[in-house]
C-alpha cells in the first residue's frame, strides 16, 4: 500500500465514522504535517475521496467533506434495493442455496440469541455486521460487479446505518429480519424473500 492509499484509508475512516462531519475542511498543509509527508500523496488521497463522493473541491481548490443531501441518500438506497432484490431472486433459484447459506445463517442465529456477546454489540459493530450480511449474499451469487457496486454504496451509507443502529431495539430487529431473509431464500419463496429484504432495507 503506497502513501496516498494509507492516507486515504485514514481519512475515509474519519469521514465514515463522523470524526470529520460534513463541510469539515481537509487542508493539504495540515494533513501533510500530521502524516509527516509531502503534499503530493495528500493531494492524491483527497482526489480519490472526491472520486468516491466523500469530499468535494471548492472554487479556491480546497477540499471539504461532502454534504450528503436526503435526495442523494434516497437515490443510493433505491439502487441498493434494486441490486439486492436481484440477488435474492437469483439465490432463490440456486439449487445449492441451503449449503451456501449455512454459515451466514449460523452467524445470525448466534447473534440473535440472548447472550453477553449479542448484548455487547455497539452501533458501529452492528452496522459493519449488517453490511457484511448484505455483501455476503452478493458474494454467494458470485457476481463481482454487483458485489463491488454494493460495497461502494455501503461505504456511502455507513454513517446513516450507524446512526440507525443507535435506535433502541434495532440490533435485535435486524437479527430477526436477516434470519427471515435467509429462511425465505432457503425455501425458494421469491415473493417472501423480496418482502423480507424490503422490510430490512
Amino acid at each position: 500500500m503506497n502513501l496516498s492509499d494509507k492516507i486515504l484509508k485514514v481519512l475515509k475512516s474519519r469521514i465514515l465514522n463522523w470524526e470529520y462531519p460534513p463541510n469539515n475542511p481537509l487542508v493539504e498543509g495540515d494533513l501533510s504535517a500530521e502524516f509527516g509527508v509531502s503534499r503530493s500523496p495528500v493531494r492524491e488521497a483527497l482526489s480519490m475521496l472526491e472520486a468516491m463522493g466523500l469530499a468535494e473541491r471548492r472554487k479556491n481548490r480546497t477540499f471539504v467533506v461532502k454534504q450528503v443531501h436526503s435526495s442523494a441518500v434516497r437515490e443510493i438506497y433505491e439502487l441498493r434495493e434494486a441490486l439486492e432484490l436481484y440477488v435474492v431472486e437469483r439465490l432463490c433459484a440456486d439449487e445449492g442455496r441451503a449449503g451456501r447459506l449455512a454459515a451466514l445463517k449460523q452467524q445470525w442465529l448466534s447473534l440473535g440469541e440472548d447472550t453477553p456477546d449479542s448484548k455487547a454489540l455497539d452501533a458501529e459493530t452492528a452496522a459493519r455486521l449488517d453490511r457484511d450480511f448484505h455483501e455476503g449474499l452478493a458474494e454467494l451469487l458470485g457476481n463481482q460487479a454487483i458485489l463491488d457496486t454494493l460495497r461502494s454504496l455501503s461505504e456511502r451509507l455507513h454513517i446513516f446505518r450507524t446512526i440507525d443502529f443507535q435506535r433502541s431495539g434495532r440490533i435485535g430487529e435486524t437479527c430477526r429480519q436477516h434470519l427471515a431473509i435467509l429462511e425465505a431464500i432457503e425455501s425458494g419463496d421469491v415473493a417472501l424473500a423480496r418482502q423480507c429484504l424490503l422490510d430490512n432495507i
